[in-house]
């Protein structure tokens, strides 16, 4: 690696200022909806578009269909727990390779086309990463190994066609993945918890109200159950998580009540309840610690209410961590300084999104950086709040792109 190439990178970035604005504001112009898949297709065009003539080789990969059934069941049974899904719908995933001397990948770029937080910080992710490319190809500099870029769908509802299929099948593997989602100007996501969607189900017996002797009333069985959950929160709250969680409010694992259904349409003593649980996942926590102890709240459900008691998890979710200190995380901090002229913090965030498929099947060192703030404050999101300071955009090409070259030349 020499000083005249990152010079070469640093200026071949901006002066493609213009381009990225322009290729920005195309792109925010597309819907791109996870649960219905509008825009998709014409996102997918849109973003193999802007690669052409840019990358080595540019594709399309279909998400087979089969591998969507396995995810979501044949009738979107396994989905319809977590997820507003009403039908299956085609899922691309656009794939870009700048060839290097050698075919093993250097540093994978990835980030999510669905759109939830405006499409104005959203897509800023996507054409940095572009951009990114882009400035290496025209800079003509040498790369020892190659770098990849994968634009991939429904990180909103889960990811598991997206970047879940991507790790699954080795898309443009790679042991360095910088995603473009999650945080913002001078915040590099590092990691976040994991999560356990689960639901407790409870079976009783109808019987008319006037003869309520005659029935088994899971609606009151399941309180039961909720007082032990609130129990449950107070001895989470002792429990210290080994890294700094973002909000610091959100820092002891958590366990939340979120949907409660049973006996709906019948005015009868309940014969069915169910209760939906979101818990977050520490870093240092498994899936599997957490299962257990869900597994042991059921158990004890059954022997104290004497109903028939059951779980199912229908979503879980590893939590990933990257430490601040691994070669790529300190090669992006260092490039993002000298290009914002400011320091960048390092966070580990309360939610998630697809970095997990990434540390957890690849074993990579997995960050996130994006020029648009993606923040999580607000549930129902408005137009107004997708603001984007469209000077952050070059920046952050620039970091990027030189961390790209310096992770595709760096030393075994």
């Amino acid at each position: 690696m020499t000083q005249d190439a990152i010079a070469a990178i640093r200026n071949a970035a901006r002066n493609l200022a213009e381009e990225a604005l322009a290729t920005h504001s195309d792109m925010v112009g597309i819907p791109a909806n996870a649960q219905t898949a509008d825009g998709y297709a014409q996102t997918v065009n849109c973003i193999a578009q802007a690669l052409s003539g840019v990358a080595d080789e540019v594709g399309k990969v279909t998400v087979p269909e089969s591998y969507l059934r396995e995810c979501w069941g044949e009738n979107l049974e396994h989905a319809q727990d977590y997820l507003s899904l009403g039908e299956f719908a085609p899922r691309q995933i656009v794939t870009a390779r700048l060839a290097g001397e050698s075919d093993r990948v250097g540093l994978h770029f990835t980030n999510n086309y669905d759109l939830y937080w405006g499409p104005k910080k959203e897509r800023a992710g996507s054409v940095a990463q572009i951009m990114a490319l882009k400035a290496l190809r025209s800079s003509g500099v040498r790369l020892k190994r190659s770098v990849f870029l994968t634009a991939t769908p429904d990180a909103y509802i889960g990811g598991e066609p997206g970047a879940g299929y991507v790790a699954a099948v080795g898309i443009g593997r790679s042991d360095r993945v910088i995603a473009g989602s999650l945080g913002g100007p001078g915040i590099i996501t590092i990691g976040y918890k994991g999560l356990v969607w689960a639901k407790i189900s409870i079976r009783g017996k109808a019987a008319h109200g006037a003869r309520a002797h005659e029935g088994r009333n899971a609606i009151e069985a399941m309180m039961w159950v909720q007082s032990r959950i609130m129990e449950i929160r107070k001895e989470y709250s002792t429990r210290a998580c080994p890294v700094a969680i973002e909000p610091a409010e959100a820092s002891a694992p958590s366990i939340t009540m979120c949907r409660i259904a049973g006996n709906l349409g019948s005015g009868f003593v309940a014969p069915d309840c169910a209760l939906y649980v979101d818990r977050r996942v520490n870093p240092g926590e498994t899936v599997a610690q957490v299962r257990a102890e869900l597994e042991s709240l059921v158990a004890d459900a059954r022997k104290q209410t004497g109903f028939e008691v059951t779980l199912s998890i229908p979503h879980a979710v590893e939590p990933s961590y990257t430490s601040a200190e691994s070669d790529l995380c300190r090669s992006l901090a260092r490039n993002l300084e000298t290009a914002t002229s400011r320091a960048s913090r390092t966070v580990v965030w309360s939610h998630y999104l697809g970095l997990h498929y990434f540390t957890e099947a690849w074993q990579s060192e997995a960050i996130a950086y994006t020029p648009g703030r993606i923040g999580h404050e607000k549930v129902n999101v408005e137009p107004e709040d997708d603001d984007f300071d469209m000077g952050q955009l070059v920046p952050t090409i620039e970091a990027l792109a030189v961390t790209a070259y310096e992770q595709a030349n760096r030393k075994e």
